[in-house]
């Protein structure tokens, strides 16, 4: 396995475990960094996907737009919709607006861990 993957499958189960504890401590502040990891596994994830399609380590997205546009070219549809899933609930609504639904999250960890599959 690429080291890219390993690093994601690593960040999942670390996301889960900081999660369960914020939720069990009520901690706004674990369950955003928890966030923030299940949102870097998604994105090495797709890194190893793209290597695993052939592309080097340079040709590798650099930002937001690179990475939807490889999604676009190398991916299928459900993985962009896994993707738009997990950078909605993980990225744009717990990490940067501090909206902690465990409901929702605990769901997305599901979708992080297709996405890495």
């Amino acid at each position: 396995m690429n080291p890219y993957l390993t690093n994601a499958q690593a960040l999942l189960a670390l996301s889960k475990q900081e999660l369960n504890n914020a939720k069990r401590l009520n901690d706004d502040n674990i369950a955003r960094d928890a966030s923030g990891k299940a949102w870097i596994a998604t994105t090495d994830a797709l890194r190893g996907f793209l290597l695993s399609q052939g592309l080097k380590q340079k040709q590798l997205p650099k930002g937001e737009r690179q990475r939807q546009n490889m999604l676009m070219q190398y991916g299928n549809e459900t993985m962009r919709l896994l993707y738009g899933s997990i950078r909605n609930e993980f990225h744009e609504n717990a990490y940067y607006e501090g909206l902690i639904n465990y409901s929702f999250l605990f769901e997305a960890l599901g979708y992080v861990k297709k996405f890495i599959q």
